[in-house]
């Protein structure tokens, strides 16, 4: 059973979580499997957007975190996190994890920082959407 969608939609890899609660461990592991997957297929922008997902577990977060170091030192990339919910801002910021993801509020805040990258180096960013 997939546990995200992918799809190529203006010029960015959109991947979207089935699930609006992301708690259980055999679905935290499956969804890295596949975010693994999805992020080393991808060549271009990925942006993870959280809008419907209203709890995430502490290895859900993990999976995140080795996503985005991983996307970092190998790739100059980065996860672009948008429309958190404010539970999951609040356990982010709680952890003093929301400094090591690029966070916009919207989607459109998103292909904002996308569009402008660091002069001093080019970045790729791989978005995650995740609907209710």
């Amino acid at each position: 059973m997939d546990t995200i969608k992918t799809a190529n939609h203006d010029g960015a890899l959109r991947i979207s979580f089935l699930d609006a609660r992301i708690h259980d461990t055999a679905l935290v592991e499956q969804i890295r499997e596949e975010l693994s997957a999805a992020a080393e297929d991808a060549d271009w922008y990925v942006y993870v957007d959280m809008s419907g997902v209203e709890y995430v577990d502490a290895a859900m977060i993990n999976v995140l975190i080795t996503l985005n170091r991983r996307m970092r030192h190998h790739r100059s990339a980065s996860l672009v996190l948008t429309n958190l919910h404010p539970h999951i801002a609040e356990r982010l910021a709680t952890m003093r994890l929301h400094t090591l993801f690029t966070i916009a509020q919207s989607n459109e805040d998103a292909r904002d920082i996308v569009a402008r990258p660091p002069k001093r180096f080019v970045r790729r960013y791989i978005v995650l959407l995740l609907p209710a």
